[in-house]
């Protein structure tokens, strides 16, 4: 048996950074330290007047961990060691702050500095683990709130894979933009075939292509053959950041089962119709090719990047059997009854919510591009309401790589005290998972049980999925 997974999962360290918009002058800015207390970690917000530099010292301030300051939309990882840094100096000349370390052998290093107009446009998910094995979550929206996150996940970049002592801090840093559109509304007829949700698509020049609808993608993508001639694609790459420098590194995101090479490019389409609704200035990653889903050529992948057009992004599979679905983009909220509520947190643009299994709490990315459920085999192996069967199969990413995996049923899975029996999964390994904190238990929920539903509803405002049950 073979399983396609049609999305492809954005993993980076830092793409490189665009302004949104030019800084008016300002009196002052904030800057964001973590630190560490016997009470628990935490995210202090210190103001830095302009022309007043603020230096904190690491060894007169022993609770200082690092500061959280957004290179730029993607992801960050850094590894802080005990004693390695002396001290920090921060400073405001109005429009941007500037970010300079000072490292236990003297040696000094900038960072870039940093905008504060795009600082103002950016939400960061802040993961921590202590080489002690502690933990802690946070989110800054905005570059101005900080909260106590205790929904996502706990995120790792280095996996666990280095060895880390006391005093050592393991940080990694999701940022993405804030600033929702909110200016497109309407219904997009779907095809529910092979448990995938499919569009049809009008390209620039006339053409039409079947388009996949996941809003477990991070970005949308299309063919190089889908491609308008008339369009320009431009290059595409991620900048690293770190005390080492700056390096430009090729452009490979994650996908579900190891990177994807064979993206060439990017292109902004004038507009692009999709099922009617028409968008403008869309944004594609252009792939060589995608893989054949359900024996159906695919020219594309919507994600989340492009539907997120409206406040709110409504799936209806017309009680999950095969034939025509549809998706509601709108303002406001659609009336239904048997609400279930979840509320998610976004860690590069993948929607985590918290389910149970075995009593057991269980993090789950909702992903319409998968046809099935998930487990990593980890989650399966610990919980006793998961049944391995003696079945294998072959699974694929978006990027055409290949993995094993078994047959699985979970016997009872709870989402917000509502209990869902009998799921069948796929037990395998996913490159998401590695960047999970130890101890975790993650799945994906994909569109066999999703189906079940009579409507998916995605509040992007208010992080808020709500699932109505059929009658």
């Amino acid at each position: 048996m073979k399983i396609v997974l049609a999305h492809i999962m954005l993993i980076v360290l830092a793409l490189s950074m665009f302004t949104v918009g030019r800084a008016q002058i300002a009196d002052s800015a904030d800057l964001f330290v973590l630190k560490r207390s016997a009470a628990g970690y935490r995210i202090d917000r210190l103001p830095i007047a302009t022309g007043q530099p603020l230096t904190l010292n690491f060894e007169e301030d022993p609770e200082v961990i690092d500061i959280v300051l957004p290179v730029g939309p993607g992801g960050s990882g850094n590894l802080v060691q005990g004693g390695r840094i002396r001290s920090f100096t921060a400073r405001f000349d109005g429009r941007s702050v500037i970010l300079d370390y000072e490292f236990a052998n003297g040696e000094r290093q900038s960072f870039p500095a940093r905008d504060l107009t795009d600082l103002r446009g950016f939400d960061s998910h802040v993961s921590v683990t202590g080489g002690d094995g502690s933990s802690a979550r946070f989110i800054i929206r905005g570059y101005s709130n900080v909260r106590i996150d205790s929904i996502g996940p706990v995120m790792d970049m280095f996996g666990g894979r280095i060895p880390m002592q006391k005093g050592d801090y393991s940080i990694f840093i999701n940022t993405e933009l804030t600033a929702p559109r909110y200016a497109l509304t309407g219904e997009i007829p779907l095809v529910y075939s092979g448990k995938y949700l499919f569009a049809d698509v009008v390209s620039p020049d006339g053409r039409h292509g079947q388009f996949v609808v996941d809003i477990g993608a991070s970005t949308s993508m299309l063919t190089e053959a889908f491609l308008p001639d008339s369009a320009e694609m431009s290059e595409v790459f991620m900048m690293e950041y770190s005390a080492g420098g700056t390096r430009k590194l090729k452009y490979a995101p994650g996908g579900a089962t190891g990177n994807v090479e064979n993206v060439i490019g990017t292109a902004t389409l004038q507009a692009m119709t999709i099922g009617g609704l028409v968008f403008k200035q869309a944004e594609f990653d252009v792939i060589k090719s995608l893989p054949l889903l359900h024996d159906r050529q695919v020219d594309g992948i919507i994600g989340l990047d492009l539907l997120r057009a409206a406040r709110f992004l409504t799936l209806r599979y017309n009680s999950g059997t095969e034939g025509t679905a549809s998706l509601l983009l709108s303002n406001t909220p659609p009336a239904q009854n048997n609400l279930i509520q979840l509320p998610f947190v976004s860690i590069r643009r993948l929607m985590y919510v918290r389910g149970q299994i075995d009593s057991r709490p269980v993090l789950f990315i909702l992903d319409s591009g998968a046809p099935d459920c998930m487990l990593q085999p980890q989650a399966a192996e610990t919980l006793t309401k998961v049944i391995f069967l003696d079945s294998t199969l072959t699974f694929q990413g978006g990027g055409g790589q290949s993995k094993e995996g078994k047959l699985g049923t979970i016997q009872l899975l709870s989402l917000a005290g509502a209990s869902f029996i009998d799921i069948p999964c796929v037990i395998g390994e996913l490159s998401i998972y590695s960047t999970l904190g130890r101890g975790q238990l993650a799945g994906i929920i994909g569109n066999s049980l999703l189906s079940r539903f009579a409507m998916v509803s995605i509040d992007f405002q208010e992080n808020i999925i709500s699932l109505a049950h059929l009658n």
